[in-house]
């Protein structure tokens, strides 16, 4: 009979294709994705996590120096206060190297203005601390000596008197004008001795360095072993009025 054989052909038909078909699907597990892949894509991720927190760090900490900016810091002489480029150097600071200084001790002040940089100084209490700044005629007292160098303390800038005292020093080079290499500095300078002097430089973070290498610049009072204040003969010698000893001395010329 034809419809039998017509049925059992199109039955072999049907699993033929069937079977043709699981043949040709792919199995399952080909279809996931390559390792590498997901390794390239997790790589990626860290990075963009990591170079997030890197900025949320510097975020923090820019925020953190603008609280501190704003608070009452105490600094003392040549610490360093901030980049020049960031800073308007203000009372109390010098720039040097491309970076502000604190010029004296005291607290740090950052001043926002409309325009331009915001202005850094330094200030002891509530009004701004007067500083000697290079070129200022000083009067200072010395303190010891040595060799090398007079140690001083400023104490008047101009007729300005300092709350503060600054240190100085009066290096042999610096006494006079003509034959530095022949000054001995015992004979210039004692302890005790007031001096006029001149800010030549700021010296290091310790102290000025001054410079008594002019006429007007130099002792203008001093005291003898006997305690008497002592008077001046000539431009390198003053005299006990007691005892009539003399003492060598750098000597100012007063008018």
């Amino acid at each position: 009979p034809v419809g039998t054989m017509d049925v059992v052909s199109a039955l072999e038909d049907d699993l033929d294709a069937l079977l043709g078909g699981m043949t040709d699907t792919p199995a399952p597990m080909h279809t996931e994705p390559p390792p590498t892949t997901v390794a390239t894509t997790n790589g990626n991720n860290t990075t963009n996590a990591s170079h997030t927190a890197a900025l949320a760090s510097v975020k923090e900490e820019e925020e953190e120096e603008a609280k501190e900016g704003n608070e009452a810091v105490i600094v003392v002489p040549g610490q360093k206060l901030g980049h020049a480029a960031d800073y308007t150097a203000g009372e109390g600071t010098y720039v040097r190297k491309q970076y502000v200084f604190a010029s004296a001790a005291g607290l740090r002040v950052l001043t926002q203005q409309a325009e331009g940089l915001p202005v850094i100084s330094v200030t002891r209490g509530k009004a701004p601390t007067f500083v000697p700044q290079i070129g200022n005629v000083v009067t200072a007292k010395v303190v010891r000596v040595n060799p090398r160098f007079a140690s001083a303390h400023i104490l008047c800038v101009g007729n300005q008197v300092l709350r503060e005292h600054f240190k100085g020093i009066i290096r042999t080079q610096d006494v006079r004008a003509t034959e530095a290499a022949k000054v001995e500095i015992y004979k210039s300078f004692r302890p005790g001795d007031i001096v006029r002097a001149e800010v030549i430089s700021l010296g290091d973070s310790h102290s000025y360095y001054l410079s008594t290498a002019k006429n007007e610049l130099g002792v203008i009072f001093a005291t003898s072993v006997s305690g008497a204040t002592m008077v001046p003969i000539s431009w390198d010698t003053m005299q006990c009025p007691k005892t009539m000893m003399t003492e060598n001395r750098k000597v100012a010329k007063t008018a």
